[in-house]
């Protein structure tokens, strides 16, 4: 997905990953265990930044029933609710719109169980409001069907599963395109995720190129943006600097984009509401029905060499390779996260 997608879902598991500078190369550090943190650096995957303390250290996640103040306080898999007078770590608010509930704490924030179902009025929608197949129009507070291929958008979301909102070559619309769908010689944008990955595409100089990333990271850059393909992002040379290298953090080729491409296919043939405030929960719709594609997909599709020993979700069977998720999905929780309060 794109460096801004991926960049498109998931998610939903720290509160701040990287810290990007006014220049826009992406700040790196991965800290240990009881490190002082809070300026920007990566705790360890299972660790979170305790600002509470005077001297803020990274602390392991919580697990169930205990005190939180955030969702990024819990492990992964649970969420921060407030009952009563109560804060703490709870296997959560996994359910969305119209799915069957026996407690108010198994839907989504933005909804109440009313006679066993998940449910708000469908006239003031939020972005985890809506049903399966459907997205919040921010200007109607209306659930609108997600768009076809082809058709008109603004945001990526508004497109249906596996495609995303792009600039039209030499227009000013954006319309949904189909992911890793534009052939050799295409006009492409930089970052998009149109390029077919699978045939080691990805865009550069704006047309979609057969790509070989930069593993040695031999080009200097100052944004994200300068970096070509979909492969790459701009690491400062210096935490908290203003420029850097470009540096692989994505993966290009078939082996990612069958595993992409049978996740978001997968959640839209199972019929899941897309956006619940603790996907990763497993007892909600996406793990059961699509667990196994979201553990390919997290597998296959990102590098090791940029991300701070991230967990991966308790029902993932052990890996058969070295990758890991990586600071490209991890930013794409980020977006999920946005999207959650929009």
């Amino acid at each position: 997905m794109k460096k801004s997608l991926f960049i498109s879902f998931i998610l939903i598991y720290i509160a701040l990953f990287i810290r990007v500078s006014k220049s826009d190369c992406t700040s790196y550090k991965c800290i240990q265990a009881g490190d002082q943190c809070g300026n920007g650096e990566t705790c360890p995957g299972g660790h979170f930044c305790n600002t509470w303390f005077d001297i803020p250290v990274c602390v392991a996640l919580l697990p169930a029933g205990e005190t939180c103040t955030r969702d990024q306080e819990c492990q992964r898999g649970l969420s921060c609710i407030i009952d009563s007078a109560d804060r703490y770590c709870s296997n959560s608010e996994y359910k969305g719109y119209g799915e069957k509930c026996v407690d108010p704490m198994d839907c989504s924030r933005s909804l109440d169980c009313i006679n066993g179902t998940c449910y708000r009025d469908q006239t003031d929608c939020v972005s985890t409001s809506c049903p399966a197949g459907k997205f919040c129009n921010s200007a109607t507070k209306m659930c609108n069907v997600l768009l076809k291929t082809g058709k008109d958008c603004d945001f990526d979301y508004q497109c249906e599963y596996g495609s995303i909102c792009a600039i039209t070559p030499n227009s000013a619309n954006k319309t949904c395109v189909a992911m890793y769908s534009k052939l050799e010689g295409q006009p492409c944008i930089n970052g998009e995720n149109t390029c077919d990955i699978g045939q080691s595409l990805g865009c550069v100089d704006g047309f979609c190129k057969k790509y070989n990333p930069d593993t040695a990271g031999t080009k200097a850059c100052s944004s994200n943006s300068t970096c070509p393909g979909e492969a790459e992002t701009c690491i400062c040379n210096k935490f908290g600097g203003i420029d850097g290298k470009c540096q692989q953090t994505n993966v290009v080729g078939p082996e990612c984009k069958t595993a992409t491409l049978a996740y978001f296919d997968c959640i839209k043939d199972s019929g899941c509401p897309l956006i619940v405030d603790n996907p990763d929960s497993p007892s909600s719709c996406q793990s059961k029905e699509c667990g196994k594609q979201k553990c390919n997909y997290e597998d296959l599709c990102f590098i090791s060499d940029y991300q701070c020993n991230p967990v991966r979700l308790g029902y993932c069977p052990e890996k058969s390779t070295s990758s890991s998720l990586s600071i490209a999905f991890l930013l794409h929780t980020l977006l999920i996260s946005f999207l959650l309060f929009i």
